[in-house]
């Protein structure tokens, strides 16, 4: 069983990756903008949309990027290779109820299943390197997996995935349950109002 604190999703010795960014095409962020040309999010966007392997590439000396709102998935059945280059994400949270997770990684059987234009990343070899990921927030549902709010910085939905000199700080993983408890019931109803704080780095 992986957990939250478990690196089993991750490759041996950082070995599962069979593209490198020498390889693969690259994508550019060139600044901390939320969206548009030379953003993180948009750099992804176009990792995505390319037919082989990709890679996106922080320039250097950007400092913190501050989320302000969710990054697309990573869906590349070719796979994303993401070098930091040094600088950091920021996911924005000061509480169980603010921010967002940084990266959700790959698609599901199940999903490819009922989506149409996306295919299953089951087998694809993802990497992240030299970025520090801090204050980020997985909020679920009650639901299991990354909508139960596991894997605030990371969230490896499908695929292998590879990390070297990746930093975690003051993430979160959030599960908003159903309180059963009589005082917190009206009218009949029970009202989601519980929130776990397991401060979750990536599962």
């Amino acid at each position: 069983m992986i957990t939250p604190h478990n690196f089993g999703r991750l490759s041996a010795a950082f070995l599962l990756a069979s593209f490198s960014l020498a390889s693969a095409q690259t994508f550019s962020v060139s600044n901390t903008n939320a969206t548009g040309a030379g953003s993180l999010h948009q750099a992804i966007l176009d990792a995505n949309g390319y037919g082989g392997a990709a890679a996106v590439n922080f320039t250097a000396g950007l400092g913190a990027i501050t989320l302000a709102g969710e990054l697309p998935i990573l869906t590349n059945t070719a796979g994303i290779t993401i070098n930091g280059n040094g600088n950091t994400i920021d996911g924005g949270s000061t509480s169980n109820t603010t921010g967002y997770r940084v990266f959700f990684v790959g698609v599901g059987a199940g999903e490819a299943a009922v989506s149409p234009g996306l295919a299953a990343t089951t087998t694809t070899n993802w990497a992240i390197s030299n970025l520090t990921i801090r204050n980020a927030n997985a909020r679920g549902g009650n639901g299991s997996g990354g909508g139960a709010g596991l894997g605030g910085g990371i969230f490896v939905n499908a695929g292998n995935l590879s990390l070297s000199g990746v930093s975690f700080t003051e993430n979160r993983g959030c599960r908003r349950e159903r309180n059963r408890g009589s005082r917190r019931r009206r009218n009949g109803r029970e009202w989601p109002t519980h929130l776990e704080d397991g401060k979750h780095n990536f599962l």
